[in-house]
């Protein structure tokens, strides 16, 4: 994260600086440094650089926004997992004696319907961490 932080923060100076027409104090000057071959390129070189590098921020931009948004709903699910197993965990007898008194049915059937819950998540539970 940090190191795409620093590509997009070098991504729009380098933009502001194309934008305010500082990179080169002139053209001329900085195409006659170059080597002949190279200059021949330049020269060749027909591309407008102000919207290729607008285009090129504008999706870094687009890309870490789209990062970040990502790290923060990780970072939430991850919290809100942990609170509920740690809560389910604790005082998971708990929350089930208050639902069987809850539940309109008879104490057979309560068992029955517990019983089967309790295969039924076990048996998730254990195949996720089997095909993981």
């Amino acid at each position: 994260m940090l190191i795409g932080q620093q590509v997009f923060f070098e991504l729009a100076d380098f933009y502001r600086t194309i934008n305010l027409g500082n990179l080169f104090a002139q053209p001329n000057t900085f195409v006659q440094t170059l080597p002949p071959s190279l200059q021949q390129l330049f020269l060749s070189f027909n591309v407008d650089l102000h919207s290729w590098v607008s285009q090129l921020t504008g999706q870094a931009f687009n890309s870490l926004s789209g990062l970040l948004s990502g790290l923060g709903w990780l970072f939430g699910s991850l919290i809100c997992g942990g609170f509920s197993t740690f809560f389910l965990l604790r005082d998971g007898d708990k929350i089930k004696k208050l639902l069987k008194d809850i539940l309109p049915l008879s104490a057979a059937n309560e068992k029955y319907l517990v019983d089967k819950l309790t295969l039924a998540v076990n048996g998730v539970v254990k195949g996720q961490f089997l095909v993981c």
